[in-house]
């Protein structure tokens, strides 16, 4: 809205100054009031653009902070927002659980009451849920953190099945940089077939600009902190499958690579469209309770 009234002032401005030049009353006040005028009004126009958008992204955090707060059994112990307030990440270490959440809408334009929608939804995952940490630039792979148990892997194939196995790659960590950047977001994969992974945005920007850039420095330490917290989440879980697949084949019990090789085969079933997702998640859990 501030870059129409801009525009508008400097519509007003050229028709006075045209204008006049017809009618052949050009005086040098009047191309000083011109030129006056129409800075006053781009920087005016930016100015009401810039504190719209301020009052609508303070107006989003709260809504998100409400959101977060009618999760159950959830406290707390750290939080991101991210810039485009179009997600927000959680942590409960007490009761060692993830919220997300995420708005219901995908706007193009970036924090717009004109042409934005904003409605929150939340998604609760124990850890044993989180599979996989990214930190992506403009799409491609940073640096990843994946579950490499046999069982992990098995649920991260699962999750994958159906496309966006080829976005993420395999459970090897890669490392790929570039010396510019537009975005910087945050991709978490997790154990749920209707929605498999999230991303955090850490950074937006229109034109890409310098690694050196001083808000790059700010996103890039921010997201690598909450990528080291997933990390330690996931090699923590990792830990303990290893523990109690071990375990289970002292026991003499039903090996866990057979296990994972059936749900990989469930996973291709369901991506084959053979059993229905419904059917998927009920031969899922019969398969892990055995």
């Amino acid at each position: 809205m501030g870059g129409g009234i801009g525009c508008l002032g400097l519509i007003i401005i050229a028709i006075i100054f045209f204008s006049s030049a017809l009618s052949g009353e050009i005086s040098t006040g009047l191309v000083w009031f011109c030129i006056i005028g129409g800075i006053v009004a781009s920087f005016g126009g930016l100015l009401i653009d810039s504190m719209r958008k301020g009052n609508l992204a303070s107006e989003l955090i709260g809504k998100m902070k409400e959101t977060l707060n009618q999760v159950e059994d959830f406290e707390t112990t750290q939080e991101y927002i991210s810039t485009d307030r179009e997600s927000m990440l959680a942590i409960d270490e007490t009761n060692k659980k993830v919220c997300i959440i995420n708005n219901k809408y995908d706007n193009v334009s970036y924090l717009s009451q004109t042409f934005g929608k904003y409605d929150y939804e939340y998604y609760v995952f124990p850890y044993q849920d989180i599979l996989q940490s990214e930190i992506l630039e403009d799409g491609v792979t940073i640096t990843k953190t994946s579950r490499g148990s046999q069982i992990g892997g098995a649920l991260l194939g699962g999750a994958l099945a159906g496309g966006v196995g080829a976005i993420i790659g395999g459970l090897s960590g890669k490392t790929k940089g570039t010396n510019e950047v537009k975005k910087v977001q945050l991709q978490v994969v997790v154990n749920n077939t209707r929605k498999s992974f999230h991303r955090i945005t850490f950074l937006s920007r229109d034109e890409p600009f310098s690694k050196d850039n001083l808000l790059y420095r700010n996103a890039n330490k921010e997201i690598t902190h909450w990528h080291n917290i997933l990390s330690h989440i996931i090699n923590r879980i990792d830990k303990e499958d290893k523990s109690l697949d071990n375990t289970n084949v002292h026991k003499g019990e039903k090996p866990v690579n057979l296990v994972a090789n059936e749900l990989k085969k469930l996973a291709e079933l369901k991506g084959s469209g053979i059993i229905t997702e419904e059917e998927f998640i009920i031969l899922k859990k019969k398969l892990l309770l055995k």
